[in-house]
């Protein structure tokens, strides 16, 4: 690339959201237990130092509960984002941040400023710490 058009390029953070991977998700479900899907996605591209950001309404969704445990096991980090009880995600996740709500309506629309409040927060801190040289 030149110069100029490197200039032109924007850091970003790799943030794989596994909902997205639509043809993992349809051949691994259509041969395999459909709630390890995720755990399988963890599997296969996480490493020791990642974050897993677990979202579930119940705190209890089998597939997320997998891919959570799935994480555990390899070293990487679990925040969660659940409802009020936490549900079993409470007592994996290495940091569980519970919305005081049950309905999953309520839950769904905390989850959304919680999000990307920790969206920000991760930018901040990546892109205003010092350049290196």
């Amino acid at each position: 690339m030149l110069g100029a058009e490197c200039e032109l390029l924007q850091r970003g953070v790799c943030a794989i959201p596994l909902p997205s991977l639509s043809g993992a998700l349809t051949a691994y479900t259509n041969d395999v237990e459909p709630s390890l899907v995720y755990a399988q996605l963890v599997y296969a591209m996480g490493r020791a130092g990642d974050v897993l950001i677990a979202i579930s309404t119940s705190g209890s969704s089998q597939n997320v509960v997998k891919a959570a445990l799935c994480a555990k096991a390899l070293g990487i980090t679990v925040v969660a984002l659940t409802g009020e009880s936490g549900g079993e995600l409470l007592d994996i996740a290495d940091v569980c941040i519970r919305t005081p709500a049950l309905e999953t309506y309520k839950v769904q629309e905390y989850h959304l400023p919680i999000y990307h409040a920790i969206c920000a927060e991760v930018e901040n801190k990546i892109f205003s710490a010092p350049k290196l040289q």
